[in-house]
């Protein structure tokens, strides 16, 4: 089903401005439905008016607005192909249609090497429920959202369910960002995705998964243990320098 889903939708792709390429109505396409998925999404009024202007902004690209109005269509080709997981499918349509970039290390993974690398990472998944009931999981280069696929499906094999599991996943291209975030949403995971670069932390923007929220109210915020003691850290690092600073005042005094 899944690839008679990539043929469909890489025939609808091909109906559309044909003053453009495929790989950049590809990419206007998943601009757009990113755009529409994060949205409703995002906790913050001013992140949800940006993504409305971006989605404006996309739309203004197409003379004829009929190409766009066709992409709902083109949504509900993929939509339950990504859902029901298994496949990386907006990765394969990425290299079909030459939206990968090999010069920056933009290459496809097959889905069957990201299912056993997560099959390897996470072998006894159900340890990591103990003591907190959920457990958190980093991706630091996501490209597609395939790995992230794969640990998802891998999760449900071993009846973990994905609301006890918080993701996040970076990806530092924009256009890769759009598909990942598409993927990792529709998938039903939890969590937060990234575009930025894991190495230097530079962030140039992130959207929470619609699943988000339903894991905020079931396990409170994933990080507050790290926070609560970052927040102690510091609090203990101010008092010592404080006493410091009052020792130091106290041995000026008594040499005057």
């Amino acid at each position: 089903m899944a690839q008679d889903a990539v043929k469909d939708f890489l025939r609808a792709l091909d109906r559309l401005d044909h003053s453009k390429g495929r790989r950049e109505i590809f990419t206007d396409f998943c601009e757009m439905f990113y755009c529409a998925l994060a949205k409703p999404a995002s906790p913050f009024a001013d992140q949800r008016d940006q993504l409305e202007a971006q989605y404006m902004r996309v739309v203004a690209r197409y003379r004829n607005k009929d190409h766009v109005r066709a992409m709902p269509s083109m949504v509900e080709i993929l939509r339950p192909v990504i859902e029901a997981g298994g496949r990386d499918v907006l990765g394969e349509i990425a290299a079909e249609v030459g939206a990968l970039n090999p010069h920056i290390g933009q290459f496809f993974t097959p889905y069957t090497v990201s299912r056993a690398i997560a099959e390897m990472t996470l072998p006894d998944a159900e340890s990591l429920l103990a003591g907190r009931g959920f457990f958190t999981l980093c991706e630091p280069a996501c490209g597609s959202g395939g790995m992230v696929i794969a640990a998802a499906d891998t999760l449900d094999g071993r009846n973990v369910a994905l609301s006890d599991c918080w993701v996040e996943a970076t990806e530092l291209a924009p256009s890769v960002y759009h598909m990942a975030y598409i993927q990792i949403a529709l998938r039903g995971v939890s969590g937060k995705v990234i575009c930025g670069n894991s190495l230097s932390g530079e962030i140039q923007t992130f959207a929470y998964t619609p699943a988000a929220s339903d894991f905020v109210l079931r396990h409170g915020h994933p990080f507050a243990d790290q926070i609560a003691a970052r927040i102690a850290a510091n609090d203990a690092a101010r008092k010592k320098a404080d006493l410091i600073a009052q020792l130091e005042r106290d041995h000026l005094r008594a040499a005057e």
